[in-house]
């Protein structure tokens, strides 16, 4: 049995059902529809999806209501929930996260670098 744990993407067929008036707007003949209930179907697109990390949320980080640790702590619950592992994402994650005013102080604090440039570990730390 397929669990979205066993595969990073998932494959989706959208359809659409349209009542038969005439020759197929995409080939120009019927034969490339099925009939199903006298109507057709016509697979139209196929495309492939990343499953998105579900479990939980993160708020913007407050010193004055919580520890930096703490928030960390908090971070990497949800990483773990999530199966995120990667520290680029990680990272990413947290600089969407944290907030303008933390992201700022990070930024100042990174300088001549971009946020983006500097490890996970040593944004946390």
């Amino acid at each position: 049995m397929f669990s979205p744990r066993d595969c990073s993407t998932t494959c989706v067929v959208v359809l659409i059902i349209v009542e038969p008036r005439g020759d197929c707007d995409q080939c120009g003949a019927r034969k490339c529809c099925s009939i199903v209930a006298g109507r057709y179907i016509l697979a139209m697109k196929v495309e492939r999806m990343r499953t998105m990390a579900t479990h939980g949320s993160i708020s913007e980080f407050h010193g004055n209501a919580e520890e930096w640790t703490s928030y960390i702590e908090r971070l990497e619950c949800y990483f773990t929930a999530n199966d995120v592992t990667s520290a680029d994402k990680k990272r990413a994650i947290l600089l969407a996260c944290c907030g303008s005013s933390t992201y700022s102080l990070i930024r100042s604090l990174a300088a001549p670098s971009k946020p983006t440039e500097v490890r996970y570990n040593v944004i946390v730390e």
